[in-house]
């Protein structure tokens, strides 16, 4: 037995050398060929893997993105590269070492794992080969936490964001500054490094955009931060030092701070109102026209340069291009007209857009034939720039718009301005109005303001500013102007060194005070510096001046020089700096347009003396008409535009001002409007019971409202008390607002005796021209009144507890055209709407119960859905309309939708051609006045 044991062992360890002999011999003869081999497959490997990245690219969208399965994919190839890079390197020296090694028992099994492991990572690659091939390649992206900015196809500029892209993530730097001549592009560069984080991965938890400049707007920047960084309510309304509070929550989240424009009285305050840049990774990258100031505070600066080689001709291609392709005969002139502008993009731009235009041959040669004259005179880059956009001028097609895009050059650089304040403003200048002849009124006196015509005038001449891209597409009915187009509306006034006094600024008023002169000579003075104040002053008299628009910031006593300007005819007062208009201002004799805005003022008497006053305007000045005192508006004899509003929410020393005037103040001025002879514009708001009956009473009254709001604040005979609302036509009305009206249940519109009864009553047309509505904070249980209103672009409802509709249709009443309920619709927003199942109710009579009916709302541009649980349906047809672009809701109502399979899958394969961004908020911001409504609830 001992023996046989013996026996076996040895025959046992003979097979054992014997298998590791082979083994052995196996990994020598495989590592020679398994080496060679593995970097075959890796080389395969790479070429699959730029194979799916491009695929990728391709089928990319701002919807689509990678995919989970191919995002993975790509991430096991990278770990795969490393180990198999190490397992040939190992193996390589193995198979240059093998002669000495073989005879060494140590060496030998290190040569037997080398082998094996780089036949195991052979296989590996292989298997990563195969399974590099995918069904689905993207998927759909839910929700973006970046939102797109707009942007026209740019030439020559990639390259350049490459470079800005690969210095962000150089963790040395945290403020970047790109800089460069008005309209060369920093904007541009801007958006688009902003939209490469839509397409990019990155680390930031928050990509922030801010329109600058900030420089004192203090309140602008801590509000964005505030809702961008999600700090809640209660948190924000307690803190005194809000400052800290951002600090506080910014460094618990990675940031990066995109500022358009920031201007160079804002950077040191940015750091102090609480952004912190030198911890956490934070960035500011910004835009700015001063090289200097740009170099100086940013550690990385970049200059966007004009175009240069071939990149002005292509980016003019693309706008002029067709015409040029069916003319060829006119490239010579093509390239004059590319050479005029420098490389300035924005000239380059504009010149394309007027020359598409353009199919005469002879047209070609005279606008060429300018440019190249105006090229060789003017020296100065920027001059040559005005040369070229003075074509788009030169285009407009009468005098009347000409003299309305120069007048541009005085009005204040903000981005607040509306088109009806333009419109007043060309009235009040002599631009519009008149017999109907165009050019017959120009700086002259107006005419009578005609309500719809006027409107229509200014309508026409904003449109076609837009046309030739003189004025930004912006949206409606904000006027926003590139600053070089603004300062070539200057350069146009003082042409060739004419009518230097025509408009002066800041600095050339303060010029000539310097230099002892008494009298101020200029027509048009703009003071839009707030440090600025030459109001004190009482040596100066301004003989010629008739326009004057003036922010004024810090606090002064007197504008007591008002009365040396006996000329004057246009007075734009804005800002908290003042704290009275002067007594003396009943001297302005000529004065034909006063606004005030944004001030903590009263009106003093002595405006019932304007007797020549046409045009008043009281913008944010809280209180409405209660604050205005009896026996000044009936004064006003003359007046034909009547425009007050108040902040979305008043202060509480502006609900003490209406608690002290008088019960019945609102009522009272309100009939001294009705007594006006030639009234024919009311913008108003109206928050008593008694002065609600007055105005859908009174017919004069309701044919002049424009936009009217029914706001409650607190005092006697207050809207508090209203159950229901019963509308008379407003042939003129343009927008509606109900808010803080608690006891409100019902809202209807009530024909006039004379007009014939519709055949659904419930749908009466309140206004033909009715474009926006908010209500807020009411009882009521439908809006049914507005499905008639075809015109309606944007619809807000909040804080409505008992709306469980908003149409409800009633077919037992008549045939009803669906698609006319709210078919013009663009803006859609519901808020705490906690009852609301549906957007549209049918009623067919008879035992048959109501229905829920999707409507197509085929112009929906815009979508937030916010605290509204029982809306459990997309609330639109996912067949429907095309134009949605945006969806704003909060995660749980967008999780909790129910949707038929059809419907979502129509819908995501149709955002697949049209580019619908869905933005999801945990903590879903409102505006200041809507979160003080929410916390008084």
């Amino acid at each position: 037995m001992a023996v046989a044991a013996v026996t076996s062992t040895g025959w046992n360890a003979i097979q054992a050398v014997c298998g590791i002999g082979c083994n052995y011999a196996t990994y020598v003869h495989d590592l020679k060929e398994n080496v060679p081999a593995l970097r075959a497959q890796l080389d395969m490997l790479r070429e699959k893997e730029a194979y799916v990245k491009q695929l990728v690219k391709s089928k990319e969208t701002p919807h689509l993105v990678q995919a989970q399965a191919v995002k993975e994919w790509l991430h096991r190839v990278h770990r795969l590269y490393t180990s198999a890079e190490e397992a040939i390197a190992e193996g390589q020296e193995e198979i240059d070492h093998k002669l000495y090694r073989c005879f060494i028992p140590r060496y030998c099994c290190t040569f037997m794992r080398v082998g094996k492991k780089v036949n195991t990572k052979l296989e590996e690659v292989k298997q990563t080969i195969q399974d590099g091939e995918f069904e689905e390649l993207v998927e759909r992206r839910l929700f973006i936490s970046v939102e797109e900015k707009p942007l026209p196809k740019t030439i020559g500029l990639d390259e350049f964001i490459d470079e800005i892209w690969e210095s962000l993530e150089d963790s040395r730097y945290c403020h970047y500054g790109i800089y460069g001549m008005p309209g060369v592009g920093k904007t541009t560069v801007l958006k688009m490094l902003n939209n490469r984080f839509c397409r990019e991965k990155h680390d930031y938890d928050k990509v922030i955009w801010i329109d600058g400049p900030l420089n004192d707007k203090k309140f602008v920047f801590q509000k964005i931060m505030r809702r961008k960084l999600e700090i809640p309510d209660g948190d924000w309304s307690d803190s005194a030092d809000r400052e800290s509070l951002i600090l506080g929550h910014a460094r618990m989240k990675k940031c990066i701070l995109l500022i358009d424009d920031l201007g160079i009285e804002s950077w040191d305050t940015i750091v102090q109102w609480g952004f912190p840049c030198l911890d956490g990774g934070h960035k500011i990258v910004f835009t700015a026209n001063s090289g200097d100031m740009c170099l100086n505070l940013a550690q990385e600066a970049f200059k966007v340069r004009p175009l240069k080689g071939t990149h002005p001709e292509l980016l003019f291609d693309l706008y002029a291009g067709q015409v040029l392709r069916a003319i060829p005969s006119i490239r010579h002139c093509a390239a004059v007209i590319v050479k005029s502008c420098r490389g300035h993009p924005l000239a380059i731009v504009m010149l394309g857009r007027v020359m598409a235009r353009q199919t005469s041959t002879r047209e070609w040669e005279r606008i060429a034939g300018e440019l190249k004259r105006n090229f060789m005179k003017s020296l100065k880059e920027q001059a040559g720039v005005f040369s070229a956009i003075e074509v788009n001028y030169n285009n407009l097609p009468d005098k009347r718009a000409k003299a309305c895009f120069k007048y541009f050059s005085t009005v204040e650089d903000r981005n607040d301005i509306v088109e009806e304040e333009i419109i007043d403003l060309w009235y009040a200048e002599g631009l519009l109005g008149g017999d109907g002849d165009r050019d017959s009124t120009i700086g002259g006196i107006p005419g009578e303001y005609d309500i719809v015509n006027t409107r229509l005038e200014g309508e026409r001449i904003i449109k076609l500013l837009k046309q030739q891209g003189l004025l930004k597409d912006s949206v409606e009915p904000l006027i926003k102007m590139h600053p070089v187009i603004r300062g070539t509306a200057l350069w146009l006034e003082r042409k060739k060194g004419k009518m230097m006094d025509q408009v002066w600024f800041n600095d050339e008023v303060q010029n000539m005070m310097e230099k002892n002169s008494t009298q101020i000579t200029a027509k048009r003075i703009v003071l839009n510096r707030p440090e600025f104040l030459p109001f004190q002053d009482r040596r100066y008299s301004y003989p010629n001046l008739t326009t004057l628009s003036a922010r004024v910031e810090k606090e002064t006593q007197s504008t007591e020089f008002l009365g040396q300007a006996v000329a004057l005819r246009v007075l734009n007062l804005c800002g908290n700096g003042f704290k009275s208009l002067p007594e003396n201002i009943g001297q302005l004799t000529n004065l034909f347009y006063l606004r005030v805005a944004n001030a903590k003022i009263s009106l003093p008497k002595a405006v019932r003396d304007l007797k020549f006053l046409h045009v008043l305007v009281l913008n944010n000045i809280g209180g409405g008409l209660s604050t205005i005192s009896s026996g000044i508006i009936s004064g006003l004899e003359a007046l034909q535009v009547f425009r007050i509003s108040s902040p979305d929410y008043p202060s509480l020393e502006q609900e003490e001002n209406v608690e002290n005037g008088e019960d019945n103040a609102e009522e009272n001025n309100l009939n001294e409007l009705e007594s006006l002879p030639r009234i024919k514009v009311i913008d108003i708001i109206l928050t008593q019971a008694g002065s609600i009956q007055k105005l859908f009473q009174s017919t004069k009254l309701r044919r002049c409202i424009g936009k009217l709001r029914i706001s409650d604040l607190s005092g006697p005979n207050s809207t508090s008390s209203i159950v229901k609302v019963s509308l008379k036509k407003m042939s003129h009305l343009e927008s509606f607002v109900i808010r803080s009206c608690p006891c409100l249940k019902k809202v209807e519109v009530v024909a006039e005796e004379e007009e014939a009864i519709p055949s659904n009553p419930s749908m009466a047309a309140l206004s033909e021209n009715l474009r926006e509505v908010g209500i807020w904070r009411c009882l009521i249980e439908d809006v049914t009144w507005l499905g008639a209103v075809k015109t309606l672009r944007n619809l807000e409802i909040g804080l409505c507890e008992q709306l469980k509709t908003l149409v409800i249709v009633e077919v037992e009443h008549g045939i009803v055209n669906y698609g006319d309920i709210f078919c013009n619709l663009e803006e859609l927003l519901l808020a705490d709407v906690g009852l609301l199942e549906s957007i549209c109710l049918v009623k067919s009579g008879g035992e048959e119960p109501p229905y829920s009916l999707e409507l197509d709302l085929p112009c929906l541009e815009f979508l937030c859905v916010k605290n509204c649980p029982r809306l459990r349906k997309f609330p639109i047809n996912p067949h429907g309309g095309d134009n949605l672009k945006r969806i704003l809701t909060d995660e749980e109502w967008w999780e909790n939708l129910e949707w038929d399979r059809n419907d979502r899958d129509s819908f995501y394969e149709r955002s697949r051609g049209w580019p619908v961004r869905i933005f999801v908020e945990d903590n879903l911001k409102y505006p200041d006045w809507l979160n003080r409504l929410l916390k008084d609830e």
